[in-house]
């Protein structure tokens, strides 16, 4: 795997994981978890398009 898919998988993971970990607090105001939600699943996208990327290049 190049460094940069490499790179990029590793950057887009932890920003979905920390978005989710804020979607799942309870002591954040529902607005702030409603864009945590969203931006979690922006971030879900970009990981599976790079695992896709992965996957067709045989790596």
């Amino acid at each position: 795997m190049s460094g940069r898919l490499a790179k990029t998988l590793r950057r887009d993971f932890a920003l979905y994981r920390s978005h989710m970990d804020v979607a799942r607090d309870p002591d954040v105001y529902p607005a702030d978890r409603r864009k945590a939600w969203d931006r979690a699943a922006n971030a879900r996208v970009r990981v599976e398009r790079q695992i896709a990327r992965i996957e067709a290049a045989g790596l």
